[in-house]
C-alpha cells in the first residue's frame, strides 16, 4: 500500500518538475491531495492495519493459554472444574469474539480506496473505536486475561 502511494506520489513529483504551463502545475498540484488521501486515509490505515495486528496476536497469545488451560484442567479432578470449566469457556468466546472482529476490521480497512473518502471516514471512525474497546478495562482482551489469572489460581489451589 505505502509502495503504491510512494509511486504514485513520486509519479506526480515527476509531473510538476516537467511541467512548462502553470495551468498544468496547478492542475498536478490539485490533484496530489485527493488522489492519495495520505494524511485522511492512508496514515490511518497503517495505523489500524498496525493495531489490528497486535490484537490479533494477543488473541493468539491468549490461545496459547487456553490450550494449556485446558490441558491442566482436563488432568485434575477437585472442587474447582467446574468453576475452571466456565471461565474457560468464557475465554474461548473472547477469544472468538476478539478474532472475529479484529479480523474483520482489518480487511475493512485494507480495503478502502482514496475514491471512497471522505465516505469510508465512518469505516476508519468504527474500526478505531473496536480495537479501542478491545483492551479498555473491560474489554475482551482484558477480562480474558483475568479469566486466564482466575483459572490458573483455581488449578494452583488443587496443588
Amino acid at each position: 500500500m505505502l509502495g503504491g502511494v510512494s509511486g504514485q506520489l513520486q509519479s506526480q513529483a515527476n509531473s510538476i518538475d516537467s511541467a512548462t504551463l502553470i495551468d498544468v502545475l496547478r492542475s498536478v498540484i490539485l490533484t496530489i491531495g485527493p488522489s492519495t488521501r495520505v494524511f485522511g486515509l492512508v496514515e490511518p490505515m497503517i495505523h489500524l492495519a498496525i493495531a489490528g495486528g497486535d490484537e490479533l496476536k494477543a488473541v493468539s497469545y491468549l490461545e496459547g493459554q487456553y490450550q494449556t488451560l485446558a490441558r491442566k484442567i482436563g488432568h485434575n479432578e477437585g472442587g474447582n472444574v467446574a468453576q475452571e470449566t466456565v471461565l474457560l469457556q468464557d475465554l474461548a468466546a473472547k477469544i472468538a469474539t476478539v478474532r472475529s472482529t479484529a479480523t474483520a476490521d482489518v480487511q475493512a480497512v485494507l480495503a478502502l480506496t482514496p475514491a471512497g473518502y471522505p465516505g469510508n471516514k465512518s469505516t476508519i471512525l468504527n474500526v478505531r473505536a473496536q480495537l479501542t474497546q478491545f483492551r479498555s478495562p473491560l474489554g475482551p482482551l482484558n477480562t480474558a486475561a483475568s479469566d486466564v489469572n482466575e483459572i490458573q489460581t483455581l488449578l494452583s489451589q488443587h496443588a
